[in-house]
């Protein structure tokens, strides 16, 4: 609470289906798009590269639309205006120069996946991002806009030293979401497939991802019904590969060398070891697995997707089928080739890193080296104070610094199948990068013993608590033990409900509170409620040490805790879950919160940024919530808390930034 102000949500807490609406209502001229890998950020700047050719059209406004992927922006370059120049001239040379168009203030840029620029090292990348910077600055000056992409694991806030860049999240796909996206791709089959992926909390969290819900529904459309679904990713992306293949052989005569007997018959009779298990008998997928390790390597020491010249590729690839394993690549889909440029690279990024995991897996040593991470506050290369004055008060606080591998990583754990492998493999990545291997034990498809659980479990529950362990570190670790789970919740089950059925709940460490009289109350309390202070008799009691988690809540809303009315036992929650009144109170409390800030001087929110009681995003808000007319304010509540949404689960919930299982649930 600040001088009478009732937090009840962030004012910035905004949803869009539409990137034209975030342009619209984001007052800064730049914004970054983050996302995990697969969630669709190029895909929306491409969407956003369509809608806004189409407003022109019918508008014959002025604005055009530029969209560049950053991974063609070479090493050597060092000016990212002259180097854009080119590709314009490069891709629409009968259109003005983008000289020109920049100066009028004429350009949307649509920079796609800033995270996948080649550089030589840490220092190089951070160079050029500021190179990026500088000139975004100058541009947006000029009247421009610019959207950049960037994986979230990769974001470090390097770009706003002179001007504010807006950040938006790209969420995952919500339940109803994942549901609808079946039916309209695979009509009556959509509801058994539907009811598997619900049943199991962690496939729902991987296709949860447009890129991998997308893959699924191929694979499910080539496969015989009732085939079972893939467990994971690296699953996922095998299953894809061998149906693509059978799908393609007919067209190609491939060599015994690139594709043996033994693996024909394997393909053809679908006899396979494991979920992961390819023909690695010919060297058809031992080349492409070298490919794309080779290039994750030369691309930096952040393992980004690489844009090879068709020579450069060849070079990588046996003289003699160099040319057949291209080809058949890009038949498979999994190869993509530039005809003009002459460049080949691989589909998605997350191709590369398949392929990359497919070499990677046999070798647990490479594989920590490739993601070492120091953690401890002395070790790290940016000190916490260092990166905390480089931020603004709006930022969130980045994580340490990644090496890139780590999707790549996460994979090969997928494909160490023998389970004795796979716990060296984790424990070798305990010593290198304790949350990742936390994140390993997590996946669907990774299967360790009870034992290497249990010690990546106690190790992060350690690291979170370490005095020497960066904040950033600590924080890593708590978010890595909130997916693998943590043991200092007890797991049990309440009584039988009415159906007869037992539902889990966790319990939580408890806190003993001896009995005896205590004062509660505040003499100088905001609210009349609170006043005066005043002592009571209190029984004994427990409290459980932590503020309820997600995970803990979610077990009362898989138990059907909001439908089952024997919870809400006054008539006021009765009536809230029937949407009764649900919205009012908080339309109410912002309606009293916007009285006391018009009642504040004139500079009154102004100090409270100066004294760090306020961020300067909150002070914007508030200003704009004070400043509005009565009739706006009304109908941003409007828009904020719609009359009758019935609540079925928080606010926040499918929210990333606020649903791991480790952080408090909030939004109830």
């Amino acid at each position: 609470q600040t001088e009478g102000i009732r937090f009840v949500e962030p004012v910035e807490a905004r949803s869009y289906n539409d990137l034209r609406d975030v342009l619209r209502d984001t007052p800064d001229a730049a914004f970054v798009l983050l996302g995990g890998p697969g969630s669709g950020k190029s895909t929306l700047l491409r969407r956003l590269q369509m809608d806004e050719a189409d407003d022109r059209q019918a508008d014959h406004g002025p604005t055009l639309t530029f969209f560049v992927p950053l991974n063609r922006y070479p090493p050597e370059a060092r000016d990212p205006r002259a180097w854009l120049a080119a590709e314009w001239q490069t891709a629409y040379h009968d259109m003005p120069p983008l000289t020109e168009l920049l100066d009028n203030g004429q350009m949307i840029l649509l920079l796609d996946a800033l995270n996948e620029m080649s550089h030589r090292d840490d220092t190089d990348y951070a160079e050029r991002v500021r190179q990026w910077d500088d000139f975004l600055y100058a541009a947006t000056q000029q009247g421009n806009r610019a959207v950049l992409t960037c994986r979230t694991l990769d974001y470090t806030a390097l770009l706003g030293r002179n001007h504010a860049v807006t950040r938006v999240t790209v969420k995952p796909m919500t339940p109803a979401l994942i549901e609808e996206f079946l039916r309209q791709h695979l009509a009556e089959h959509a509801a058994p497939i539907y009811t598997q992926l619900s049943g199991d909390a962690k496939q729902m969290a991987l296709y949860s991802t447009p890129y991998f819900l997308s893959l699924l529904v191929k694979h499910i459309q080539r496969t015989p019904a009732g085939a079972a679904l893939p467990r994971g990713r690296a699953a996922l992306f095998t299953a894809f590969v061998r149906e693509s293949l059978r799908r393609e052989l007919h067209k190609h005569a491939l060599t015994p060398i690139l594709l043996t007997a033994r693996d024909r018959a394997k393909l053809n009779n679908n006899h396979w070891a494991s979920d992961t298990d390819l023909l690695e008998q010919g060297e058809l997928f031992r080349q492409l697995s070298a490919l794309a390790y080779a290039m994750q390597d030369r691309s930096s020491s952040d393992g980004a997707q690489v844009r090879l010249k068709l020579l450069a590729a060849l070079k990588l690839l046996p003289a003699e089928t160099g040319e057949s394993i291209l080809t058949l690549g890009r038949g498979l889909n999994i190869l993509d080739e530039d005809l003009a440029r002459g460049e080949v690279q691989f589909f998605h990024q997350l191709w590369q890193e398949y392929f990359a995991a497919r070499q990677l897996a046999g070798n647990a040593a490479d594989a920590a080296e490739r993601v070492r991470q120091p953690w401890r506050a002395d070790d790290v290369a940016e000190p916490l104070a260092q990166t905390l004055a480089r931020l603004s008060d709006r930022d969130p606080l980045p994580g340490l610094p990644s090496k890139g591998w780590e999707e790549t990583v996460l994979m090969a754990a997928a494909m160490t199948d023998d389970e004795t492998d796979c716990d060296a493999f984790v424990r070798g990545l305990m010593a290198a990068n304790l949350p990742l291997a936390g994140l390993c034990v997590a996946a669907p498809d990774v299967h360790v013993s009870e034992s290497v659980r249990s010690a990546v479990q106690q190790a992060l529950i350690a690291r979170t608590r370490d005095p020497q362990a960066d904040l950033r570190a600590r924080i890593a670790a708590g978010e890595a033990l909130g997916r693998v789970g943590d043991p200092r919740f007890e797991r049990a089950f309440g009584p039988a409900d009415t159906d007869g059925k037992r539902h889990a709940y966790l319990r939580p460490p408890l806190i003993d509170i001896p009995g005896g009289r205590y004062t509660i109350g505040d003499d100088d309390g905001l609210y009349a409620s609170e006043k005066p202070a005043h002592s009571v008799e209190i029984a004994p009691f427990a409290l459980g040490q932590f503020p309820v988690t997600n995970a803990e809540f979610k077990c009362f809303i898989d138990a059907g805790g909001y439908d089952d009315e024997r919870w809400w036992d006054t008539e006021a929650a009765k009536a809230w879950r029937r949407s009764e009144g649900a919205v009012e109170g908080q339309r109410q409390s912002w309606r009293d919160n916007r009285k006391t800030i018009q009642g504040w001087p004139a500079d009154h929110i102004e100090n409270l940024v100066k004294q760090n009681r306020i961020t300067s995003k909150q002070a914007e808000d508030w200003t704009t919530i004070r400043d509005w007319s009565d009739d706006e304010f009304e109908a941003w509540l409007e828009r904020s808390f719609p009359s009758g949404e019935v609540y079925r689960q928080p606010r926040q919930w499918d929210d990333p930034a606020f649903n791991n299982p480790a952080q408090p649930v909030v939004g109830v």
